[in-house]
């Protein structure tokens, strides 16, 4: 993520401050892909929590 957003900084910096001083065109927009959501885990109510038992 933070390369993303680092990337996009560097890209608004050329485009405003060193494709002006060199007379050339600015890259085209690039959009910023789609990031999932963190898959939440499922909260099933058989689970309680304890560890299994093992029996012998």
């Amino acid at each position: 993520m933070h390369n993303m957003l680092e990337f996009q900084l560097y890209r608004q910096w050329l485009s405003d401050h060193v494709c002006p001083l060199l007379h050339i065109p600015s890259p085209p927009i690039n959009p910023p892909p789609h990031i999932p959501e963190f898959p939440q885990p499922e909260n099933d109510p058989s689970s309680d929590g304890s560890s299994p038992t093992v029996s012998m």
